[in-house]
């Protein structure tokens, strides 16, 4: 049990990023579909677990390694030429993804603590970087340290705005969109997802562990979601940030607190696509060192442009592409 918690800790630390603790995506994909995102919301959860379930068995019962040999695996039948276009199709997303994750670090910086982006961007940049250097074991006992602490900071932030502010009701509308909308949101979170996943497989021992993995990733997941979502009724959603207009509304203590907690979730989001791209594209150590070294150098000065123009922006456009990831998995 002790391996399924460490393993599910580091699914979560991958999907609780940025834009997630934010608001900002769950505002952008849920919130303005009004009561029917809830409906979004469940259907991107079940999506996001079938993945889980079928990448760690898909994996388990062939013996995969790697996620090129995932790739080929899902594309029988195809030319390597194939496999090589979509896996460096979605080596850029795990660069662009890494990017946004900075670039929303300097934004929490700057809105949080009034520094200024680019020292944001190198501070985010250089504990990146003696992540991303050390093994899996690193990755998989940060998440394990902290991924409890903001599961329990989101759960106390949300019973705190439920029971002091009045939440409004903004009907149902939309149904077809946000049906879409959830499709999307949980397709943009697998081209991260699947790579990590791989990373991580080998935690996994047996098919319960994987059935216990897939379980406690659903319930973690769709509960964060909901209590966002609950959340952000009345927040405005122009914002770069929306979930920290419903910390200072609680008080000023708390803000603090949770401008901590999304530093860390930030954080941990940003590891997962680094390390992703990592484990994808370098077989020996001293190569992995120089690709962890150039991404976060170049993290620097992206981290100065808008994080949630590059959400709005950027998001959808790798929904529609993690679609092909779905649809390969559901043929094997």
């Amino acid at each position: 049990m002790q391996e399924v918690i460490k393993v599910t800790s580091v699914i979560i630390g991958t999907i609780i990023g940025a834009g997630f603790i934010s608001g900002q995506e769950i505002y952008s994909f849920f919130n303005k579909y009004g009561e029917a995102g809830r409906i979004g919301i469940l259907i991107s959860i079940l999506i996001l677990t079938f993945i889980i379930y079928k990448t760690f068995k898909i994996a388990y019962e062939n013996k995969i390694n790697n996620y090129e040999e995932l790739l080929e695996c899902t594309l029988k039948g195809k030319n390597k030429i194939i496999v090589y276009t979509i896996k460096n199709i979605i080596n850029i997303f795990l660069v662009i993804s890494f990017l946004i994750m900075c670039s929303a670090f300097s934004t929490y910086c700057q809105e949080t603590y009034e520094l200024p982006r680019i020292l944001g961007g190198v501070i985010i940049s250089f504990l990146s970087y003696l992540i991303l250097i050390k093994d899996v074991k690193a990755i998989i006992k940060t998440n394990e340290i902290l991924m409890p602490l903001i599961i329990i900071f989101i759960i106390i932030m949300s019973i705190l705005t439920l029971k002091t502010f009045q939440i409004s009701t903004n009907g149902i509308q939309n149904v077809e969109k946000t049906i879409i909308s959830g499709i999307l949101y949980a397709n943009f979170n697998s081209i991260v997802l699947i790579p990590m996943l791989m990373g991580i497989k080998e935690q996994i021992k047996t098919k319960k562990q994987i059935n216990f993995v897939a379980l406690f990733s659903f319930i973690i997941m769709l509960i964060l979601t909901i209590l966002i979502f609950e959340m952000q009724k009345n927040s405005n959603g122009s914002l770069e940030m929306p979930m920290l207009e419903i910390a200072n509304k609680i008080s000023w203590q708390f803000l603090l607190i949770f401008g901590f907690m999304m530093g860390i979730a930030i954080f941990t989001s940003a590891i997962a696509a680094g390390y992703s791209l990592i484990c994808n594209i370098t077989k020996e150590n001293k190569h992995k060192k120089l690709v962890a070294l150039v991404l976060c150098i170049a993290a620097v000065p992206i981290s100065t442009l808008s994080f949630s123009i590059l959400v709005n922006l950027l998001y959808p456009i790798f929904g529609f592409l993690g679609i092909l990831q779905i649809i390969f998995l559901l043929k094997t």
